[in-house]
């Protein structure tokens, strides 16, 4: 019954305050700390082979990051470098982290360090404790709290995001979503959970402001762990490119609220009472479970700028008052079109 081994850990990796958080594409330093930040690892292993997957409360990671954890994990306990995942949440209240891509204002060594340092360590601590497990599983679906964040307007474009001006012109969400939501825990002799595995698809970017925050994924393991005793519960954002938490048809209600203060706990409280549910009732145990791993790269197209966007980019350009969030996209738009990057290497 117990062919499989289970280990977990986790570290905090809340950096210091002062340092750009990357929800705005404008210098924004952090003032203060909602909740701590983490890095989280499990490592699960059946017939001798292993497998390692981190999860890290950050924006993004490049493959030179992964690389770097991969590379020691396998110098420390001997792993395939190819057995370990490094994953980001995608948080937009976290850390400098991969900046460059993403909003242009470079990252931060010691961010980097930091989350290196405290994520091989995790990753260790998950090795060295493994202990005999029986693992279950269940999917749910969930469709409160996430949301096609494409709209297709009345003029035929597609807008992400479409702010207040743009909401009379929506027609529609442009694509059908993932609301699958998958759990998986590691149970020990005692029936006491080990580790916790949850994947869901939706951007962590409800907070906002100037202060470290984990969003919805550190208020669902902070609930869970309340649920079920201390234990680590590993966050797997999913594909969520085209997924946020706001129904922007809501807006043309004149009576609706937003309430961005709590919206982040509501949305760990539906997932955390899902969790439960689906562990309540819903589960398949795995039995004679096997661990392996396999790593592919492929070479995916990358969007290209539309000439609506082209002329999109100059109007901000000559417009008197541009915001500006409106100007760093402009400036994307014409440096994508004048340097295009047609595809991009992914694991």
């Amino acid at each position: 019954m117990f062919n499989l081994k289970c280990g977990a850990a986790e570290r905090c990796v809340t950096p210091k305050l002062g340092l750009n958080i990357p929800q705005c594409m404008h210098f924004n330093p952090a003032t203060g700390i909602k909740d701590d930040l983490f890095t989280h690892a499990i490592a699960i292993e059946s017939e001798g082979k292993t497998v390692i997957m981190i999860s890290i409360d950050t924006s993004g990671l490049g493959r030179e990051f992964s690389d770097r954890v991969r590379n020691a994990l396998h110098d420390e306990i001997g792993i395939d470098p190819s057995a370990v995942m490094v994953s980001a949440i995608h948080i937009h209240t976290g850390a400098p982290q991969l900046l460059d891509i993403f909003w242009g204002y470079g990252e931060d060594e010691e961010v980097n360090e930091l989350f290196y340092k405290q994520s091989v360590e995790a990753a260790l601590e998950a090795y060295r404790s493994r202990v005999p497990v029986k693992v279950s599983y269940g999917i749910g679906q969930e469709d409160r709290i996430s949301f096609c964040r494409n709209y297709l307007m009345k003029d035929g474009r597609i807008r992400t995001n479409p702010g207040p001006k743009y909401i009379p012109d929506i027609v529609g969400p442009a694509s059908e979503i993932d609301r699958s939501l998958l759990a998986v825990k590691f149970e020990d002799e005692k029936g006491r959970i080990v580790a916790e595995i949850v994947n869901f698809a939706c951007h962590p970017d409800t907070v906002g402001g100037t202060e470290y925050c984990a969003d919805y994924p550190g208020e669902l393991r902070r609930l869970l762990k309340e649920q079920y005793g201390e234990h680590t519960v590993v966050f797997l954002n999913g594909f969520s490119g085209n997924i946020n938490h706001v129904d922007r048809l809501l807006f043309k209600d004149p009576n609706f609220k937003y309430d961005r203060s709590r919206h982040y706990k509501d949305m760990g409280k539906i997932l955390a009472d899902d969790v439960v549910e689906i562990y309540n009732g819903k589960t398949v145990e795995l039995r004679d479970f096997k661990v392996d791993f396999r790593s592919k790269k492929f070479i995916a197209e990358r969007r290209q700028p539309e000439e609506w966007e082209m002329q999109w980019a100059k109007e901000r350009f000559e417009s008197e008052k541009p915001s500006r969030v409106e100007i760093r996209i402009a400036e994307e738009i014409v440096k994508l079109k004048e340097h295009p990057r047609l595809t991009e290497t992914v694991e």
